[in-house]
């Protein structure tokens, strides 16, 4: 049996289901606007995170920047002081060189005296080039000096080694000899000097049979070798 409704019981449940309604969409808006909040407040985070990200960004495209001139600037004014020292050391290793010939010099008059019994030197050259265009031969000489019956030809290194003494034995004096025909009736003594030398290059001086003219126990410059060469 179906129960009639009234008005006042169907005004009642419509009122409750519009209550009901009104929360529902109330609280729906509570929560649209809070998510609005939310979201406003995320992309403004988030724009403040892009913001200084971009502001990161530079900053360190900067310092990469500054690193990287700074990096070449070092760069430069390192190969440039390497290439400072190279230079200052060349130019100290040529100084040495000339300081040695300078010194060779004075020594080869006492030395050719003292074991080949020359009484003077007729003429005495440093630092010779010389060129000849029928020969297309160009020659460059430390030292030699000429007497009556030789031609002192000096090579000066300040780091003496097997290959320099070879140049001498092998290159320097056949060049000579070509170069200077007016001295080819004269025997040539072929003297390496230098401020020192060791045991293991005298004995290879010795099997070359070149003369060697170095400091003796740092007190004075002599031929070192002189009977092991000569045989006397």
């Amino acid at each position: 049996m179906n129960k009639f409704v009234t008005q006042e019981e169907m005004d009642e449940k419509v009122g409750y289901l519009e209550g009901i309604l009104g929360r529902f969409i109330a609280q729906t808006e509570r929560s649209i606007n809070r998510l609005e909040r939310n979201i406003e407040k995320m992309s403004a985070e988030l724009k403040e995170d892009q913001r200084k990200m971009k502001e990161d960004t530079l900053a360190l495209k900067k310092a990469l920047e500054k690193d990287r001139k700074e990096s070449e600037q070092f760069r430069k004014e390192s190969e440039q002081a390497r290439k400072n020292m190279n230079k200052q050391w060349g130019n100290l290793a040529n100084r040495l060189g000339t300081l040695i010939e300078d010194i060779v010099i004075h020594a080869v008059r006492p030395a050719s005296r003292k074991h080949f019994g020359e009484k003077d030197l007729n003429a005495l050259f440093a630092r010779v080039n010389k060129h000849s265009k029928k020969d297309k031969l160009r020659g460059e000489f430390d030292v030699f000096c000429v007497t009556d019956k030789r031609v002192y030809l000096v090579e000066t290194k300040s780091y003496p080694d097997k290959e320099k003494l070879m140049v001498l034995k092998d290159k320097k004096i056949p060049n000579f000899r070509k170069l200077f025909p007016e001295y080819n009736g004269l025997e040539l003594i072929p003297i390496f000097a230098s401020l020192h030398f060791d045991e293991k290059f005298i004995q290879l001086a010795n099997e070359e049979k070149v003369y060697l003219l170095a400091y003796r126990e740092w007190d004075y410059m002599d031929i070192l070798n002189f009977e092991a060469v000569s045989g006397k």
